[in-house]
C-alpha cells in the first residue's frame, strides 16, 4: 500500500468527541511555536470520513494559527477496532523511550 500526503482543509477534519490524550493550552502553545519555527512537518492521520486517527494537538494548534489546511494521510484500510488500536499504539510507543541529547 502506498501512502500519500494531501493538504486537507481543516473544515473537513472531524475531532474525536473524546481524545485519548489531554491537550492542555500549554501544550497547544508549544505545538504552535514548533509549527511557527519549523513548519508543519508531521502530517496528521485521518480516516476516510476525515475523522482524526492521530494528530489532534497539531490540528488544534493549526486552528489557533489560522491555517486553512494541514498535511494529512488518509488511512482507509483500518476498521474501527484497528483505528482505536492504532491511536493507542501511536501514543504509547512515543512514551517508551528516553532522549540522547549529546551531540
Amino acid at each position: 500500500m502506498k501512502l500519500s500526503i494531501t493538504e486537507m482543509p481543516i473544515r473537513d477534519i472531524h475531532l474525536l468527541t473524546r481524545s485519548l490524550k489531554e491537550h492542555t493550552e500549554r501544550q497547544i502553545e508549544q505545538i504552535k511555536a514548533s509549527i511557527q519555527a519549523f513548519g508543519f512537518n508531521d502530517p496528521i492521520a485521518v480516516d476516510e470520513a476525515g475523522t482524526i486517527i492521530e494528530g489532534t494537538g497539531r490540528v488544534l494548534a493549526a486552528k489557533k494559527l489560522g491555517m486553512a489546511t494541514v498535511p494529512a494521510i488518509v488511512l482507509q484500510h483500518l476498521n474501527e477496532a484497528q483505528k482505536k488500536a492504532y491511536r493507542i499504539t501511536h501514543k504509547k510507543i512515543a512514551l517508551n523511550t528516553g532522549f540522547d541529547l549529546e551531540p
